[in-house]
């Protein structure tokens, strides 16, 4: 895997407040070109590097550049420390599918709970007549 596919994963799901950071915001926070992150391949200049370490504090730049975490790059989320990472490799895709589950599942929760609701409202005008 590419410096850029790890970096497009990262910016899915290490934005610090769980949402996804668009790639334009993020190139234009580093000043670069969107052009210019398509194109990466292999690595980062020392100065892009630098920027994303300035604007994005809780990427861990050593998984980013080797596709490997390390215990002593911990991820913050918020000033607290959120998810540590280990000597073996995060699976990103993994992590980003059972983020989408766990919105299913709330997503799923959200509607019974609406319906459990009405429920309880017709048994309550019932109840009442």
């Amino acid at each position: 895997m590419e410096v850029k596919d790890r970096l497009r994963k990262m910016l899915k799901i290490y934005n610090g407040y769980g949402y996804p950071i668009k790639q334009s915001d993020f190139c234009s926070k580093i000043g670069v070109s969107s052009g210019y992150f398509s194109s990466i391949r292999n690595g980062l200049s020392f100065d892009k590097l630098r920027k994303i370490i300035e604007h994005y504090p809780y990427f861990d730049i050593k998984c980013l550049i080797t596709g490997k975490a390390t215990p002593e790059n911990e991820i913050y989320q918020d000033g607290g420390k959120v998810i540590y990472s280990y000597e073996s490799f995060i699976d990103f895709d993994k992590l980003i599918q059972e983020l989408e589950d766990s919105k299913k599942t709330i997503a799923d929760l959200k509607l019974i709970i609406k319906q459990q609701q009405k429920n309880i409202k017709e048994l309550e005008d019932m109840s009442i007549k």
